[in-house]
């Protein structure tokens, strides 16, 4: 295997869509570190909508935190946003 190779950072993207119930759709894209014998992380980050940027945290985290630390909020018609109007 060349040094290159060893060195590549594996990571997982993901999109994960969300809609408002005003018809808004918007996205919280999520990346992890998959690469073996290294610590685990999870980042999200909003796309099409209101919040806190991002957020990243060492380990798993379940929808219920990311959506308490994003507060993902419609920027159509300011409705805050549940993990349960994720598709």
């Amino acid at each position: 295997m060349c040094m290159l190779a060893r060195k590549r950072k594996v990571m997982k993207h993901s999109r994960h869509t969300i809609i408002c119930s005003c018809g808004h759709v918007g996205v919280v894209n999520k990346s992890q570190n998959d690469q073996p014998y290294r610590k685990h992380w999870e980042s999200y980050a909003l796309e099409d909508l209101e919040g806190k940027s991002n957020f990243t945290e060492e380990g798993n985290s379940s929808w219920e935190k990311v959506f308490e630390k994003l507060r993902p909020v419609c920027p159509k018609c300011g409705a805050s946003l549940s993990p349960a109007q994720l598709t």
